[in-house]
């Protein structure tokens, strides 16, 4: 896995290699900041498998916490 750098944040896409159609199916993001020290990652999979917003973010001890990093995250 190589991220790409967009110059704010390094990304990658996760992509489906096992999709029926053999169709490029986005099952998930990892965002990284520019200083390597925050981590923001968004799962399809966890998101209709539990319902939920299958997002993950560190480091962050709550949701308020996340919250506030994601967006300094992606402003950088």
């Amino acid at each position: 896995m190589k991220l790409e750098y967009n110059g704010d944040y390094y990304f990658y896409t996760l992509l489906n290699p096992h999709h029926p159609d053999k169709e490029l199916e986005t099952i998930g993001t990892v965002y990284v900041s520019k200083s390597v020290d925050l981590i923001w990652f968004m799962s399809k999979d966890i998101n209709e498998r539990y319902n939920i917003d299958g997002y993950v973010f560190g480091p962050a001890g709550n949701y308020t916490e996340a919250e506030k990093l994601i967006i300094q995250l992606m402003h950088h």
